[in-house]
């Protein structure tokens, strides 16, 4: 009985530790109370991408329960040894993972907050609602509590050619796996701004938009809901339901070679590859299911060594020390990957206004040399749709390194150990992506009102302008706030501001009539303007558990063990930087079979 409290108690200790650092995590549809001051944002920027750890990348899971079946001193014979190794994992910290996503913006742990540029005092982490098609006055808080769960079946096979060369061995591994994402994501709407015309004459369109024609909330508008004349967003969704897949994950291959093999330590080094059976990235979600490691092929090689620290033979119990490190680069693949803008964390998200040539005689005066380059072209567009792309991606090392220690005592053995996983930051190809990027003209739109309108012979013309705001962020453009004594439609923060004519008309504004300035030139965006820099690194801590029973040959050849094991994984940090890695826990069964042809042969 109290053997069995202890197997028990050990596979629990991953799941206690889970909830302890899920302490604090505040309900998912929790009504917002108190914002963090900008001081106190989160010092992340976030990628468009969240790296995970491949599923098939777990020393720990590998190296545990059947030590004593591989890597066999004295062989002269070949023998096997084959696993099958169910295991459910969950993610945990769903704050942390929220901060991977969206950085600075997250304010109380887990909220984001969506504002409207007409809105007294918004807040200054708060998005900005118009670059969504949302109301001028829209206000509403989402709150997030994502969630990776993943069910897997791994599957192992050892192979130890002795009969050939001895210490020669193969072995590889292939997990099915069916994983589950979820955001979690709620919306609890202030205002849905309905008494108040949607968008102000000039701020969109030239004539005003109603309400009723924009989308209903922000997680409609997140996944597709828009109005004329904008384009609906194509990438970077926020999925409200939960996602799933089931694929096969990357398969590992090993030939490896104990130079060192003696009965109480070996030595050996092995090569190992991986083939890319998993998912590619489409950019299509935001928090994208992910199954492999995202189509790269591997080449690396590993250590592998062990040792007998204390052995009693009377009471046939050991004490040994096990060492794994894996070391493999990710080779070049190609991905659909979304980008921001340079220095502007989840621009992506922003406004552009496509533009053309400059049809109306647009000019910031009646010089001929202020003549404006182009126009806007009546299209607006999120820029995620533009910044979206094939690109070529390779990680230059992932290093899976685990030290276990077990203890042996007649059949049982019980193992704990340590594992540290990281990898390198992406770095991207993208000398083809000119053409998708750039096929017309872009600028950032920001707050920037994009039509004037002058009167002739008591007739109304109207005039799009080339305003442009290069400088906007996902949570502000420059017009709004206002400074006394101007007006946001007259566009007095815009790039090179100069009043608009339209020939020798001058222009003025929809709202309130006042003379309207357009940018002389506009600032128009090109691939340098694109942050498609090397993605963060990633690194995790892991601890680990497992107990595992092994019956006896007897009078045959085929030996059968079982095993229990749990493990916990922790995000890492490295000089206060904050890399990705998600925390998660896991507990698994491995059990399989082992085989001595030596011993096969003996019995007969």
């Amino acid at each position: 009985m109290k053997r069995i409290k202890i197997i028990f108690f050990s596979l629990l200790f991953p799941y206690f530790l889970s909830l302890k650092a899920n302490e604090g995590c505040k309900s998912c549809c929790q009504i917002y109370n108190e914002c963090k001051s900008i001081d106190q944002c989160c010092k992340h920027n976030p990628h468009p991408y969240l790296a995970y750890r491949s599923q098939s990348v777990n020393a720990a899971r590998e190296i545990i329960g059947w030590q004593k079946e591989i890597n066999q001193y004295c062989k002269c014979n070949y023998y096997w040894s084959f696993y099958i190794a169910p295991e459910y994992t969950s993610s945990f910290s769903p704050n942390k993972i929220t901060e991977m996503l969206f950085g600075d913006q997250i304010v109380d742990c887990n909220k984001l907050l969506i504002q409207g540029s007409l809105l007294e005092n918004r807040h200054s982490c708060a998005w900005l609602a118009d670059y969504l098609g949302l109301p001028q006055t829209y206000n509403s808080i989402l709150s997030f509590c994502p969630k990776i769960q993943n069910f897997l079946v791994d599957l192992g096979f050892y192979l130890g050619l002795d009969e050939y060369k001895q210490g020669l061995y193969f072995r590889m591994h292939a997990p099915l796996v069916h994983t589950r994402w979820d955001l979690n994501m709620c919306e609890k709407i202030i205002d849905l701004g309905i008494e108040k015309t949607g968008f102000s004459a000039g701020y969109m369109d030239k004539t005003a938009i109603q309400r009723t024609y924009l989308p209903e909330n922000f997680i409609d508008a997140m996944n597709g809901a828009t109005f004329e004349p904008k384009e609906a967003l194509k990438y970077g969704l926020l999925c409200p339901c939960s996602q799933r897949k089931t694929k096969l994950s990357d398969i590992h291959f090993v030939l490896g070679y104990n130079f060192i093999l003696k009965e109480k330590y070996h030595i050996g080094l092995n090569v190992r590859t991986a083939a890319p059976t998993g998912t590619r990235p489409t950019a299509i979600y935001l928090f994208e299911p992910v199954i492999g490691n995202g189509k790269h092929w591997e080449l690396g090689f590993g250590l592998s060594t062990s040792a007998n620290i204390w052995k009693d033979i009377c009471c046939n119990t050991s004490f040994d020390m096990f060492i794994e490190a894996n070391i493999s680069h990710l080779f070049k693949t190609c991905q659909m990957r979304s980008f921001d803008l340079k220095c502007r964390p989840l621009s992506r998200y922003t406004l552009l206004e496509q533009m053309d040539s400059n049809e109306v005689g647009l000019s910031g005066g009646l010089d001929c040399n202020l003549l404006s380059c182009c126009q806007y072209d009546s299209k607006l567009l999120p820029a995620i749709n533009k910044t979206t792309y094939c690109v070529d991606t390779k990680i230059d090392i992932q290093a899976d390194l685990v030290i276990k220690f077990a203890y042996l005592r007649n059949n049982w053995s019980f193992d704990i150990g340590y594992n540290f996983w990281a990898r390198s930051g992406e770095k991207f190809s993208t000398q083809n992506c000119c053409d998708e990027c750039c096929d017309k003209q872009y600028a950032v739109k920001g707050d920037a009102y994009l039509f004037g309108s002058y009167t002739e012979s008591n007739i109304d013309y109207f005039a799009p302008l080339s305003a442009t705001q290069r400088n906007a962020t996902i949570c502000k453009g420059l017009n709004y706030p206002t400074k006394d004594g101007t007006y946001a439609s007259t566009n007095p923060s815009i790039d090179n501001k100069k009043p608009a004519f339209s020939g020798n008309n001058q222009l003025f504004d929809l709202v309130e009539g006042q003379p309207v300035h357009t940018s002389i030139q506009p600032i128009l965006l090109s691939m340098s303007d694109i942050d498609t820099c090397q993605g963060p690194s990633a690194l995790t801590h892991k601890l680990f558990v497992h107990i595992n029973y092994k019956w006896e040959k007897g009078k045959k050849s085929v030996e059968p063990f079982f095993g229990l094991g749990g493990e916990i994984e922790f995000h890492g940090r490295c000089n206060s930087r904050r890399r990705n890695g998600i925390p998660q826990w896991g507990i698994w069964i491995k059990g399989g079979l082992s085989y001595d042809s030596f011993y096969s042969q003996f019995s007969h």
